[in-house]
């Protein structure tokens, strides 16, 4: 990991206005989760500046999901602390590092991207002006070769002031733009990427109110760009509420070779792995707030319920 350099590039109104950003308010506790809603866009994003106002009251919440905090693999990502867990059982590793917080990796059932140079989300502390260059490597085996990815982020506080969304209004914002520019490379052939996000942070949210996200890709000079969206949270999802931490936490699921269980029960109970018939394949004794690693060598591909007591968990293997 590049040590982050912050420098002032931008005029700035007096120093008590403006919003300072730290990135340890911007990362998730593991049992909580929000309301995620996006929608696509077409017009660029609006101008920066100091003491801005940026309109975003027309957003539609065309989609909407539900977006999980959970245990990290500590096999896989042994520094993460926490795993977003963004939908079909793909999560995003995250920790606060040296220079602030950093993606560890990327899980997915097509394979699982390990950063072993960190990319860099938020820097430690960032304010109006505050800009750094930081460069990032890793890797994914996919089962019949290697996927690498390496490039750098060029992270910019391009703006502050105030956020209008649909449901209110948002004072003393401050704007994160972050640069992106990776190859991906597959059996020798390389592919370019640049994308271009902007992130809205406000006080007491944990993460960006409002994500604007544009990706794009270079062929042959030229770049087409591949979607343009924005994610959002609103109402009374906006501030990600401590939510009911289920005794029994599963991960990764659906799971190929192994599987992790982490029991939240005052007291200990064998954690019981059952197949559809109601037969009992495994059973382990777990620790309350320990992780168990269940073995899934040889279990075939299908449903199957983990339980620990009372409490019960859906479990997929592929």
């Amino acid at each position: 990991m590049h040590r982050l350099v912050l420098c002032l590039l931008l005029p700035t109104a007096p120093l008590a206005a403006q919003p300072v950003v730290s990135a340890a308010d911007h990362l998730p506790a593991v049992g909580t989760s929000t309301f995620l809603h996006d929608m696509p866009l077409t017009q660029p994003a609006p101008a920066g500046g100091a003491n801005v106002i940026w309109d975003f009251s027309w957003l539609q919440p065309l989609n909407t999901s539900t977006v999980d905090h959970v245990a990290t693999d500590p096999v896989l990502f042994p520094d993460a602390t926490v795993a977003v867990l963004v939908g079909g059982g793909d999560t995003r590793n995250l920790a606060l590092g040296p220079d602030g917080l950093e993606e560890h990796g990327i899980a997915t059932t097509a394979g699982t991207f390990v950063w072993n140079d960190r990319l860099l989300l938020l820097p430690t502390t960032i304010t109006f002006g505050d800009n750094g260059l930081d460069a990032y490597a890793g890797s994914a085996d996919i089962g019949f070769g290697t996927v690498t990815e390496s490039g750098a982020v060029d992270i910019l506080a391009d703006g502050w002031g105030s956020l209008i969304m649909p449901d209110q209004t948002y004072t003393n914002v401050l704007r994160v733009r972050s640069d992106r520019s990776f190859t991906t490379s597959f059996l020798g052939i390389g592919t370019d990427f640049s994308l271009q996000t902007y992130d809205y942070y406000a006080a007491g949210v944990v993460g960006p109110v409002l994500s604007d996200a544009q990706l794009f890709l270079n062929n042959g000079g030229q770049l087409i760009s591949q979607f343009h969206n924005a994610n959002f949270v609103l109402d009374q999802n906006v501030h990600v509420a401590e939510a009911e931490t289920p005794a029994l936490q599963v991960f990764p699921n659906p799971a190929t070779d192994h599987v992790l269980v982490h029991l939240t029960h005052q007291h200990p109970a064998p954690v019981e792995l059952l197949d559809e018939a109601g037969r009992v394949l495994r059973r382990e004794r777990a620790t309350p707030g320990a992780t168990l690693r269940i073995d899934l060598s040889g279990v075939a591909p299908g449903g199957y319920l983990l339980r620990a007591g009372a409490a019960t968990q859906r479990l997929v293997v592929r």
